[in-house]
């Protein structure tokens, strides 16, 4: 009679590292994006950011009914992202709807996202929510 198989902790590493990759996209958050550009000519529009590694083709956004309204539903796995838009494979596009941003380095803007668990509108249509600017002291003041 055989003994039965052990996998090596090598193998079981394995197995458990392949399983959490496929099990990845249970555990992302649907982010809707969506993009109105103010001028005609538009052919693409993609997001791009730090969810996909900056890249203009992998998130292309859709415009099926021809209303000039871009959308792509992408799964982002929880976490502080980074992004824009790509219009036309080479125009990067602010966010302008952004409830945060940060300099890009090369003088403009990212926009910033933080997914939680729920799931998100970005970019046109979306609620545009600022962070409030710091209140001004008040009270009475020596003049």
């Amino acid at each position: 009679m055989r003994s039965p198989v052990v996998a090596s902790w090598p193998a079981r590493l394995s197995l458990a590292l392949a399983l959490m990759l496929l099990a990845a996209p249970l555990w992302a958050t649907p982010v809707t994006f969506r993009y109105q550009p103010m001028i005609g000519g538009v052919s693409s529009v993609s997001a791009a950011g730090s969810f996909n590694g900056w890249n203009t083709t992998a998130s292309p956004l859709k415009d099926d009914d021809k209303d000039g309204r871009w959308e792509a539903v992408i799964d982002i796995p929880a976490g502080r992202v980074t992004y824009k838009f790509v219009v036309n494979g080479d125009q990067w596009m602010p966010d302008d709807n952004a409830a945060e941003t940060e300099d890009d380095g090369v003088g403009g803007k990212n926009a910033v996202l933080v997914v939680g668990d729920k799931p998100l509108l970005v970019g046109s249509g979306a609620p545009v929510v600022r962070k409030a600017a710091p209140a001004a002291a008040s009270g009475l003041r020596q003049v």
